[in-house]
């Protein structure tokens, strides 16, 4: 092959190019490949961003996930079903953005049962408490079960014990870690 042979392919290449619509390029060029993770959890925490998007935190059994809700509270939105508290479900998630979901249970009238509102709240502040957990899988079924039969001492005993803690003295631990970490304090169960 000569130097002059090489001009030539190249310029043949170059005329390939020239065949294809520039759509067709853009297209193929731009695209990123999107990963869809779907992810068992607990809607523990939302705040309001903007007009009409949220900020769900939800634990998973891989701990600690903040999701964005794109345009959640508008009138009539898809995902709606996904967002209230305490939700548990499995989310589907690209980039951090909630793209869909399948509730497998729903908040139940916390207005009409105070007692019940205020002992989630306590498993919600619990799991919020923990970034990350060897056992996380563990901890998120147990907070399942706790938000399903609403036993607190069971639940921040079993806690406690995937956390490291011994079951010795089980009633006291629970008070003292609870009032450690917690915004407010238990003066019985």
């Amino acid at each position: 092959m000569t130097e002059g042979d090489i001009e030539v392919i190249v310029t043949d290449f170059a005329g390939l190019f020239k065949e294809f619509p520039k759509s067709f390029f853009y297209f193929h060029i731009f695209i990123i490949p999107l990963i869809i993770n779907i992810m068992l959890g607990i809607v523990v925490k939302t705040s309001k961003i903007g007009e009409s998007d949220l900020r769900l935190v939800v634990f998973t059994a891989q701990g600690i996930k903040y999701i964005k809700a794109k345009g959640v509270l508008k009138q009539g939105a898809k995902l709606k079903h996904c967002t209230p508290l305490f939700t548990i479900g499995e989310f589907e998630v690209v980039r951090d953005i909630l793209i869909g979901g399948d509730v497998l249970n729903t908040p139940f009238d916390f207005a009409a049962n105070y007692e019940s509102f205020i002992k989630a709240s306590s498993i919600a502040d619990s799991l919020l408490r923990i970034e990350f957990c060897e056992n996380g899988a563990a901890a998120l079924i147990l907070a399942i079960k706790a938000l399903n039969d609403f036993d607190l001492i069971s639940y921040f005993g079993n806690l406690l014990e995937i956390l490291g803690y011994g079951k010795e003295d089980k009633r006291e631990r629970i008070i003292n870690a609870f009032n450690q970490h917690m915004d407010y304090s238990i003066i019985s169960l």
